[in-house]
């Protein structure tokens, strides 16, 4: 691998989620360690009091974007070098965010799988249960079309309900990965370290403050560096709203990596170390 920059950068990882955690994804990227300077951010979770933001039910995504946001300011306040923030999946959107109000201090963007309609995303994700449960002949499959059929505005409670029934889809994790080894090492993490477990409290949280703040959440310009890597086979994340955001960012850089899913910055860990080194070269 190309080695790493001699000006010492420092990259903030924003894991993707709502109820995840960074640790399986820093067990797969061991690769990084003494190459480049990766500081890894976890969302507010009473499950991680040692190494996440106390979790708060009221406002709950309101908590997740100032976390995330303070993560950022307490690094800028003690790094020389520069800093670039690095997003995956449902973590895009909002991380653009906070990029935008701090352009000043940071030095580059990269998006991994965005996520930049966060409503029709969850919907997708329902819809890929719907059809893993009819095939399985779960009792819950009719429960989980009723109440998508009943929501009528993005992560109203009948949508909420609907993704908590398709929980129940054993087979979803399929859809996110093309690697199936490299999705069963990231799983064996969450089973095997105590820190890494799902949190279904903070993640029903999140996804019901999002019914009063998804709307504020949009694509904007930015003045800084941006790189965006896609999965060629990724279920989840869409063309046209990847194709919106170039148009207000010609200068990004896309690429989309073959024989990977929503995860290719895990499924093609060497590739993902060239995309590191590319941000700070851009």
């Amino acid at each position: 691998m190309t080695a790493a920059p001699k000006l010492n950068p420092t990259y903030l990882y924003f894991h993707g989620g709502p109820g995840l955690s960074s640790f399986p994804d820093q067990a797969l990227m061991k690769h990084l360690c003494g190459e480049f300077h990766v500081e890894y951010w976890n969302e507010p979770s009473n499950l991680r009091p040692q190494v996440a933001d106390h979790f708060e039910v009221d406002q709950a995504f309101r908590n997740w974007m100032a976390s995330a946001e303070n993560f950022v300011l307490k690094q800028w306040m003690k790094e020389t070098g520069p800093i670039y923030l690095v997003a995956h999946s449902f973590s895009c959107l909002p991380i653009l965010q906070i990029a935008k109000r701090h352009e000043t201090k940071i030095n580059g963007v990269l998006l991994i799988s965005p996520i930049l309609d966060l409503a029709r995303t969850f919907r997708r994700a329902i819809r890929w249960a719907q059809i893993d449960l009819a095939k399985s002949k779960s009792p819950v499959v009719r429960e989980v079309e009723d109440h998508l059929k009943a929501s009528k505005e993005p992560f109203d409670p009948a949508m909420i309900q609907a993704l908590e029934y398709a929980l129940a889809d054993g087979e979803m994790l399929l859809h996110y990965w093309k690697n199936r080894e490299t999705m069963e090492s990231w799983q064996s993490v969450l089973v095997s370290d105590a820190r890494a477990g799902v949190d279904l409290r903070a993640w029903k949280a999140v996804l019901e403050d999002l019914y009063w703040e998804h709307s504020y959440l949009r694509v904007e310009p930015l003045s800084v560096p941006v790189s965006i890597i896609a999965g060629m086979d990724d279920h989840f994340s869409d063309r046209p709203q990847i194709e919106e955001f170039l148009r207000l960012n010609p200068h990004c850089r896309y690429e989309s990596w073959a024989g990977c899913g929503h995860f290719p910055h895990l499924e093609d860990a060497e590739e993902f170390g060239r995309s590191l080194y590319g941000l700070y070269r851009m």
